[in-house]
């Protein structure tokens, strides 16, 4: 009977490890996603004012062929 407990203990152990080294992977997943999510919404700050800049051009440029 101990040596069966003895198996069990170790699979358990594995199992652990396993599990441990997964959620170590998706923690990493998981900060290079909120990288991403931070570059990408610094593009479109980035590209919200660039449209503003073009918009107000526009303007001007209309404004001149009045």
């Amino acid at each position: 009977a101990e040596s069966r407990f003895t198996i069990k203990s170790e699979e358990m152990q594995a199992l652990q490890s396993k599990m441990k080294k997964e959620i170590q992977a998706l923690q990493s997943k998981v900060k290079e996603l909120e990288q991403d999510v931070f570059l990408v919404q610094d593009d479109l700050s980035e590209m919200d004012f660039l449209k503003r800049k073009l918009e107000l051009k526009n303007v001007e440029l209309t404004s001149e062929n009045i």
